[in-house]
């Protein structure tokens, strides 16, 4: 037991330390609490896009004259993916720039 007095051991870095080895949550497995971590807030961050993308989708306006760049990029990476040039289109009509390469791909599948 250590003095009133004494608080060198209380904050010692092996008191403070992290345990080392591999981290488990939600049965998958992490190199370290970090990883862990980073995992996870990137999950966050592609949903975020992701939903604000879908906003894009659904808007009314004619053109969209403010966006993010990430989330229509983000969008984008995952309808390509999925081959799903109806969407590419329907965010790209109002966003010119990107519309005639979507057009050339639609027009493959059909």
């Amino acid at each position: 037991m250590t003095k009133h007095g004494d608080s060198s051991s209380l904050f010692s870095e092996a008191s403070c330390a992290r345990p080392q080895g591999s981290v488990e949550c939600l049965c998958m497995t992490f190199e370290d609490d970090e990883k862990r971590r980073e995992y996870f807030l990137e999950k966050l961050r592609e949903r975020i896009l992701m939903r604000e993308f879908e906003e894009y989708g659904e808007s009314k306006q004619r053109r969209l004259k403010v966006l993010r760049l990430e989330a229509v990029r983000a969008g984008f990476k995952k309808a390509w993916q999925e081959r799903d040039y109806a969407t590419i289109i329907a965010v790209a009509e109002r966003i010119p720039m990107w519309y005639d390469q979507a057009m050339t791909r639609m027009g493959d599948e059909a």
